[in-house]
């Protein structure tokens, strides 16, 4: 191998793709960790010969590039991303072109320039951008965005720049939106796949890879996680990845059983056991024998009940109501909670001995927001659902991105499907179309109505209205003020949002429809309704 060859960087791996021509396959060092990776749908795998420039040892492996990125771009991603120790920033495209994507890119000055040239480190395809569009610092703790007179303004976090958020925030250029992280290595080497209606992102895919390592070193495995962060979802696949997949898996929610049935549902009854007891009764325990069972919110059983488990996970035996003599049965069990299971135990409402038995391993099922790179496809397979698929604006998206979502996947889906229900026709779904409370945590003051606050401009100044107990009212709206009392109060609002917008844009009502998500008709409509003159252009 040449000593050109040998050198580590970009140069190198120019020469490398130059000599060989990135024929059919590669050699890389090993990516072995992620299997699962190459049957995504929502990416493609390439394959080159190449020589090792990064290590000696020369592997064939696969290595997945995203839909629109480079050969080079991926040699980046993979060569010179992963395998470092210390975080490197960077973003990921998670939206464009009308469409979710996902393309990573590290940004090793802590830097980037936002634009359509090619000349810019976060590129976009997309004619709503500018050229130059926007430039974006981190400097270690936050990351800073300055719009660089672009057409169409930059957002972060539903925020116009200049603007700062956290080590993560979203990035909204045009209609393109990107991820800004604090340390994007973890996205480097995977990207999200939609299996069988499930979408896995990274973050996702490395919880589940816990799950399956349980599944091969111990019967038993406990999840904690948010309401709709799927938890079942996670059972099956202990019970899938382990030795008793040929089984069954029986999913019993212990939160519904009544306390006074709870032992006869589980352990089953025999004959004459009780008054009425003229059958044998199967229990949920004899009926996972040979398989898993999936005890969902575990801590809600009875103490009782809770004592009589234990002898079933520590000596495998089940003895059903009215039974003399206990059978063997082979099991593995999934417990799960909400809430941290020894705070459980210490409140007096979990047994300290059956923790000892099923609370670990333990496994964190991380919420959605934290796996933000999940929610645009997420988002697409809710509106996929309908006879005519819908398309989603990505005012939708950003809306979606930037909020909470205390009820997580479930809530997320059930929403958009609401939001495409209000969407008229077969035109893409908007962001006015969700709900106001749609993600949010529920309170005793909660918005009603649509979603006006959830878009583009003047977002952090409703934000901290509404925490202090107010309605925002614009500059110069003193006015307003008095037409407002006259409606109802989420119309008010809203109404106050679209003047903001149109001050924002200086009296340009294309641009403000934007802002607010919805069409320049729909807003004009609006003014008349709310007694809004049309305001002029102002340059």
């Amino acid at each position: 191998m040449r000593a050109a060859d040998r050198r580590v960087g970009k140069d190198s791996r120019k020469a490398c793709n130059a000599e060989h021509s990135l024929p059919s396959t590669a050699m890389l060092t090993s990516l072995d960790d992620h299997p699962s990776l190459h049957e995504a749908p929502s990416v493609r795998v390439f394959q080159s010969s190449v020589p090792n420039c990064f290590n000696r040892r020369e592997t064939t492996c696969t290595t997945p590039m995203a839909l629109d990125e480079t050969a080079e771009q991926t040699w980046d991603r993979v060569a010179c991303g992963a395998s470092e120790s210390k975080p490197r920033p960077g973003a990921v495209k998670v939206f464009s072109a009308g469409a979710a994507c996902f393309v990573p890119r590290v940004l090793d000055r802590g830097r980037a320039l936002v634009g359509r040239n090619a000349d810019c480190d976060l590129v976009g395809n997309d004619r709503s951008m500018s050229r130059h569009h926007a430039e974006v610092r981190f400097d270690g703790e936050a990351w800073c965005v300055e719009d660089l007179g672009s057409r169409n303004g930059t957002f972060l976090d539903g925020v116009r720049a200049p603007h700062t958020a956290g080590p993560r925030g979203v990035l909204a250029a045009g209609n393109t939106l990107f991820l800004l992280c604090d340390d994007v290595r973890p996205f480097l080497t995977q990207a999200v796949e939609v299996k069988d209606g499930i979408v896995i992102g990274p973050t996702l895919r490395r919880a589940w890879r816990e799950v399956e390592r349980a599944a091969q070193a111990s019967p038993v495995l406990h999840l904690n996680g948010e309401t709709g962060c799927g938890k079942e979802l996670a059972a099956r696949r202990f019970h899938d990845a382990g030795p008793r997949r040929s089984g069954p898996l029986v999913t019993v929610n212990c939160a519904a059983l009544p306390p006074t049935l709870a032992e006869r549902l589980l352990f089953g009854a025999r004959r004459g056991a009780y008054s009425g007891a003229d059958t044998n009764a199967e229990g949920y325990l004899g009926a996972a024998d040979g398989g898993t069972l999936f005890l969902d919110e575990v801590a809600e059983l009875p103490l009782e009940v809770q004592a009589k488990l234990l002898r079933v996970v520590e000596h495998h035996e089940l003895l059903p109501l009215g039974a003399t003599h206990p059978r063997r049965i082979d099991i593995g069990f999934v417990t799960a909670t909400h809430g941290d299971l020894c705070v459980l135990v210490s409140s007096g409402k979990f047994r300290q001995d059956l923790y000892f038995r099923l609370g670990k391993p333990v496994v964190l099922l991380p919420p959605l927001r934290e796996r933000l790179e999940d929610v645009p496809f997420l988002v697409e397979r809710a509106l996929s659902q309908f006879p005519q698929p819908r398309q989603p604006h990505v005012a939708l998206v950003e809306a979606t991105l930037v909020r909470a979502w205390p009820g997580n996947v479930r809530e997320l889906l059930r929403e958009i499907t609401e939001a495409a229900s209000r969407a008229p026709g077969s035109g893409r779904v908007r962001a006015e179309h969700l709900d106001a409370r749609a993600g949010r945590a529920i309170t005793a003051t909660m918005p009603t109505g649509m979603a006006r606050d959830s878009v583009r401009g003047g977002g952090e100044r409703l934000k901290s209205s509404a925490a202090a107990g107010k309605t925002p009212a614009p500059e110069g709206a003193g006015a307003s003020a008095t037409a407002d009392k006259t409606l109802a109060p989420e119309r008010a609002v809203e109404r106050r949002r679209i003047i903001e917008a149109l001050e924002q844009c200086a009296g340009n009502q294309t641009r403000a429809a934007n802002l607010l998500g919805m069409s320049l008709r729909t807003l004009v409509s609006r003014l008349a309704e709310y007694n809004v003159a049309r305001p002029r252009k102002r340059m």
